[in-house]
């Protein structure tokens, strides 16, 4: 059949052809679909914890990372390296810092590291190199500030003992002195001592009969 032919041919144009028509299409479109979904893999639904809560290393993404311990402003910090693709869009980029793990979603493919110490998450921060676009998070130790805080509260309440001993231990010959009774006694042996050391400085030196006078020098006044 030519060309001419063709569009010369009549045809039935009535609602039952057309009808025909209609689900002759609906027909193709279905078995297109099922062709299209039957490509597509399943989703995996991703586990990122344990049972016990323990959480996993996921590294879906397959990138490269380092992670490495440092001492920044006198505390010690981890410091992890994500190799990032240097052209990813940082929108397509999401971090979430926990105090056990850090997870990195990159156009959903994810990156999730366990450290082995605790961290602080309010306290760590993360940037983008903008020459060769990777990651790096800096998250300080929980257990570093805790020593410290523990360090110096030891070291505060043995000050107040010492404060205290030194203070209160002042006459076992009175045990039930007061306050007032003590202070007393301290202030009189202050000015005890005072008064000595005035009676010595105000005390003449005696005349040594072996001492010859210069007469070159003039008299004291």
């Amino acid at each position: 059949m030519g060309l001419e032919e063709y569009w010369s041919e009549k045809v039935p144009y009535t609602p039952e052809s057309r009808i025909e028509t209609h689900e002759y299409m609906q027909q193709k479109e279905k078995s297109r679909q099922e062709t299209k979904n039957s490509r597509i893999e399943p989703r995996v639904i991703t586990k990122y914890f344990a049972e016990d809560g323990r959480p996993y290393n996921i590294n879906t993404a397959k990138i490269e990372f380092n992670l490495k311990e440092d001492i920044l402003d006198d505390h010690d910090v981890y410091i992890l390296d994500v190799a990032v693709y240097k052209h990813m869009d940082t929108a397509l980029i999401k971090c979430d810092i926990q105090v056990n793990y850090v997870r990195v979603t990159l156009k959903r493919k994810v990156f999730q590291l366990a450290l082995p110490d605790e961290v602080r998450a309010d306290a760590s921060h993360v940037k983008r190199s903008l020459t060769t676009g990777h990651l790096l998070i800096t998250m300080p130790k929980a257990s570093r500030e805790i020593r410290i805080s523990a360090n110096n509260e030891h070291k505060s309440s043995h000050e107040k003992t010492n404060k205290t001993n030194h203070i209160f231990v002042q006459d076992f010959n009175k045990p039930n002195a007061t306050f007032s009774e003590l202070s007393g006694n301290n202030s009189s042996k202050c000015k005890k001592s005072l008064l000595h050391i005035k009676k010595q400085s105000t005390t003449p030196r005696m005349y040594n009969e072996y001492i010859e006078d210069c007469s070159d020098v003039p008299p004291l006044i």
